[in-house]
């Protein structure tokens, strides 16, 4: 095997997942970065790919990195821009990720995701507006995409339509009924209108779908509800499922004042 076969094997098992923990799999990337310079120091599909896995370590700034030498070796290197937006986008550095969707689209203006991934960051941002222009044209290339139809229910919904959300959520779940975030938005608006029965079969279905965050919704329901046991095995299982997200603390004092009232 040729020295570039073994080194495109290798990247594409990384790239995969080859079951490694997060420390062991950023040091076998660093050595397998330097043996592909030295196979090829020029090659902006080297830099790509190992900007990939760093994206997928959560290495935001070394793929920034590993994307922008992509680019100086490729200025049309499109794929390289749209991965370099979502990670400028992750660090929030939402005007960056804003100008290279913009050159994606210039590259490839019939790219649906960039439209999307550009609306996203409009929103962030809090321009609506062009947040909402983004979708309807990312919705005109592609009227089969699901995540395109959340993304917009969730716009219409910061704008305050609730309707056409509603409606968005409902086409979401239409196309791809094995997609949990939709049935979660959904739930959201239904537990603000109070149709709390509603709400929570909308979070146990996205529940069913390996949406967990609709623990932390449903257990809100239940509470509402009344069902104080319910509520907090919810809660407890969103804090075991996802104890890195920043409202875990105050979802643990949460469990300990419901765990102290009395029972009804």
């Amino acid at each position: 095997m040729t020295p570039k076969k073994w080194l495109a094997l290798v990247i594409i098992i990384l790239l995969a997942g080859f079951g490694l923990c997060a420390w062991p799999a950023l040091i076998v990337i660093n050595k397998i970065r330097m043996k592909s310079l030295e196979f090829d120091p020029n090659s902006p599909r080297a830099y790509y790919n190992i900007g990939n896995f760093y994206k997928n370590n959560g290495e935001t700034e070394k793929a920034i990195e590993e994307y922008t030498q992509a680019i100086k070796l490729d200025p049309n290197y499109v794929n390289a821009y749209y991965h370099r937006g979502m990670s400028y986008y992750i660090k929030g550095e939402i005007g960056k990720s804003i100008l290279d969707f913009n050159k994606v689209i210039e590259l490839n203006p019939k790219d649906f995701k960039a439209y999307n991934e550009r609306g996203l960051s409009y929103k962030k941002e809090g321009n609506l507006e062009s947040a909402m222009q983004d979708f309807n044209k990312a919705i005109k290339l592609n009227p089969h995409s699901s995540m395109v139809y959340n993304n917009r229910g969730l716009t219409y919904k910061s704008k305050g339509e609730i309707n056409k959300a509603v409606d968005d959520f409902n086409r979401a779940i239409e196309i791809d009924p094995k997609d949990g975030y939709p049935y979660c938005n959904r739930g959201i608006i239904y537990f603000s209108n109070d149709d709390i029965e509603h709400a929570i079969n909308d979070y146990t279905k996205a529940i069913e779908l390996d949406h967990f965050n609709a623990f932390y919704y449903r257990a809100n329901a239940y509470s509402r509800n009344g069902d104080k046991k319910a509520a907090i095995s919810d809660f407890e299982i969103f804090v075991k499922l996802v104890p890195n997200d920043p409202c875990v603390p105050e979802v643990k004092e949460i469990i300990e004042k419901l765990k102290n009232q009395p029972d009804e």
